[in-house]
């Protein structure tokens, strides 16, 4: 079993532009076998790109997104605080507060990300793309 955790533009392209996805990654969400994880942190990034017009595309989805995950068979994973911990005593230059949570739920879930952002693989966790 293979739990896989969506970065914040493979959730938007999921939902709108399936084709941006190599076959591997295809391949990969469609099996049974692998539980698809959505974390709240996207939704966040997600509506504050919307507010601030870098992502207009975004509202159909967060509008929609009860459905959407159910529609997917896709499960939220909340964010504990051990998450918060991990995130905050990673050990990578990178700042972005959405990234280095999603990084410690990857690292504390066992689970690979799906990404195209190459500065995942620097944090030392097993990226999908």
């Amino acid at each position: 079993m293979q739990n896989i955790l969506l970065d914040t533009h493979a959730l938007l392209w999921f939902d709108q532009e399936p084709e941006r996805f190599s076959p591997r990654v295809k391949k990969a969400l469609c099996r049974k076998s692998a539980t698809i994880f959505v974390s709240p942190v996207s939704l966040y990034e997600l509506q504050r790109k919307l507010e601030i017009g870098k992502l207009p595309q975004a509202a159909r989805l967060l509008e929609n997104i009860d459905r959407r995950m159910v529609d997917y068979d896709f499960r939220f994973l909340p964010i504990t605080a051990r998450h918060a911990i991990v995130a905050a005593r990673l050990d990578w230059d990178h700042r972005d507060p959405f990234d280095r949570l999603l990084v410690a739920q990857a690292t504390e879930e066992n689970c690979t990300i799906v990404s195209a952002d190459q500065r995942f693989s620097q944090a030392g966790i097993h990226v999908m793309w």
